[in-house]
């Protein structure tokens, strides 16, 4: 098993690019333009179809073919202009829109603590009045509708929730929001195993809600006090509750965040992205 670190990140961010990832005005700001003339009869279909043409079976994002992709810009833009001021569901799709501009506009030099600034402290604006809005804020106000929006929010890291390339849908949210949790602990970024050193590594967004886990586990089954492992078995895949259920007794430790982005692997921008980022693969490609 092998880890990723990061070291001082919060400095690195405030003293090399003026922005802290958690302040509500930071200088960062990502400049929309969206004309009248460039609207869509169907955005949400189009970026449905986008998702599906740029997100690989593991859930990467194939951002060299998004770049290529004829309007994308203008259906990103249609899409976080709908969700700006819109219900639950409308403003998890015009979250994971703002992501995928982000990063679209310096690929493919993407620095991906800059674009993860520039993603959690910008303030997303055009034209267009009702598309203002700081996606922090949105993260938390979505987290405090359903903790399990959490999990549909990718971010630009490997370590993020993965990007599915379904776009979310009123009628079936329940559903969504679920599947997303499941499918966060069936990925690299959510559970790794660690059998050399005993143990099970979690996702930051399992780990910072461990407490809430195990206090769910005792809702459903009467049972207090179980360990992490056990406690999100009931919101595992099938899969997943097979490879956990052999590794009783194992630790439960956090598993450091993967800074790489979370494209495609291009080996000649490998070397550029080092240079800015230290980090050790983890286990999984």
């Amino acid at each position: 098993m092998r880890f990723c670190f990061i070291g001082g990140m919060f400095l690195v961010m405030i003293v090399l690019f003026g922005c802290n990832p958690i302040s509500r005005h930071a200088p960062c700001t990502l400049q929309l333009e969206l004309r009248e003339s460039q609207m869509i009869d169907d955005p949400y279909g189009a970026f449905e179809q986008l998702l599906h043409n740029i997100i690989t079976d593991n859930n990467r994002v194939d951002y060299a073919r998004l770049a290529q992709q004829e309007q994308a810009t203008v259906i990103l833009q249609k899409v976080m202009q709908i969700g700006a001021d819109g219900n639950l569901t409308e403003k998890i799709n015009a979250y994971n829109a703002a992501v995928l501009y982000a990063v679209l506009e310096s690929y493919p030099f993407v620095d991906v603590q800059k674009a993860n600034c520039d993603i959690l402290s910008a303030y997303f604006t055009s034209s267009t009045p009702v598309l203002s809005f700081n996606l922090f804020d949105l993260k938390a106000t979505l987290t405090q509708e359903d903790w399990r929006a959490a999990f549909t929010l990718a971010g630009p890291r490997r370590g993020d929730a993965p990007l599915t390339d379904d776009i979310y849908m009123t009628d079936r949210l329940d559903e969504q929001l679920s599947h997303a949790v499941e499918r966060y602990l069936g990925s690299c970024a959510g559970v790794q195993i660690d059998h050399a050193n005993y143990r099970v590594l979690f996702g930051e967004l399992i780990w910072n809600r461990r407490e809430w886990f195990i206090a769910d586990y005792d809702r459903r089954y009467g049972t207090p006090g179980v360990s992490l492992l056990a406690a999100v078995m009931p919101w595992a895949s099938v899969k997943t509750q097979e490879q956990l259920a052999d590794v009783p007794g194992y630790d439960a430790v956090l598993l450091p965040m993967d800074w790489r982005l979370n494209d495609l692997d291009r080996p000649e921008l490998e070397q550029a992205q080092e240079d800015d980022v230290e980090f050790l693969p983890c286990g999984c490609p």
